[in-house]
């Protein structure tokens, strides 16, 4: 408001908004989509979360998601203000952001030489094109967490860090459970699952 008067100020505050209300949404959409495979798959969340009423939207997976939402929003609204809410909840949104790129950065040269069938000159451009931005997540993620940051932006941190440690022994547990061919088929979606899903 200093610096760009009530006309430049309403305008930051439209794309701002604008941008808020955007991320939500693609977010929303994603983790609904990898809630929804990882019921299909029996992952976590029980299969029968993978029915999909008659417009292909998997309502089970949607209602648990909508409520831990609900809960962690207006709980931590009420414990810190929903100034500080808000803050936290996009400091610990954003380390999963920056993991997720990491995984798919990483992921690129395997699903280069897998899928594409690429060369060794092309599966080495995949494995250093990411780099730099591999590098600037890393740094993202490591400020998160050192220095440890004072209660009650230690809140955001500690919840990314039980996430990251669940995840980990989930992932390990039904990988070692349930074996290579489990794990070589996951993802994979069947006919029947693709006329549902258009």
């Amino acid at each position: 408001g200093k610096f760009l008067g009530p006309i430049g100020l309403a305008i930051f505050l439209i794309i701002t908004l604008n941008s808020f209300i955007s991320n939500g949404i693609a977010e929303g959409n994603s983790f609904t989509r990898a809630a929804f495979a990882m019921a299909r798959e029996n992952i976590f969340y029980p299969k029968s979360f993978s029915s999909l009423n008659r417009y292909g939207t998997p309502y089970k997976v949607l209602a648990v998601q909508f409520l831990a939402t609900v809960i962690g929003i207006y709980g931590l609204g009420i414990l810190v203000g929903p100034f500080e809410a808000g803050a936290l909840l996009s400091g610990f949104n954003a380390v999963f952001l920056y993991i997720i790129h990491l995984l798919m950065n990483g992921s690129l040269p395997l699903y280069g030489k897998k899928t594409l069938h690429t060369g060794l000159k092309d599966t080495l451009i995949l494995v250093f094109a990411p780099m730099a931005s591999m590098a600037i997540y890393l740094f993202a993620i490591i400020s998160v967490f050192f220095p440890f940051p004072a209660y009650p932006t230690s809140i955001a941190a500690w919840g990314d860090i039980i996430v990251i440690v669940l995840a980990v022994v989930i992932g390990l547990t039904f990988g070692l459970r349930k074996g290579a061919q489990f794990l070589a088929q996951v993802g994979k979606v069947s006919s029947i699952e693709k006329n549902q899903l258009k």
